[in-house]
């Protein structure tokens, strides 16, 4: 499709920043396969159909997100809080 983002492999490996409008075109597009969120939910990891790693470390509070991905048939993993800390 025109004008989609394109998610590019960084160089040394590390999953690249993507803004969240750029990345719910990616997952209307069935362009992410899989996404794995941050135990308290504020950030997720989402590799493409490419193998391509993207990560967004603020993700706003978007009740629709999860519906998104799993109309899109994307594998959702939720991270499980750490075991006490020991603090």
């Amino acid at each position: 499709p025109e004008g989609l983002p394109v998610l590019k492999q960084n160089a040394y490996g590390q999953p690249s920043d993507v803004r969240y409008s750029d990345f719910l075109k990616l997952v209307g597009a069935d362009r992410i396969e899989k996404v794995t969120f941050s135990p308290d939910g504020t950030q997720l990891l989402g590799v493409d159909v490419d193998g391509v790693r993207c990560k967004i470390e603020a993700l706003p509070n978007d009740p629709d997100l999860l519906t998104s991905l799993t109309s899109h048939k994307v594998d959702v993993t939720v991270l499980p809080a750490q075991e006490s800390s020991g603090l």
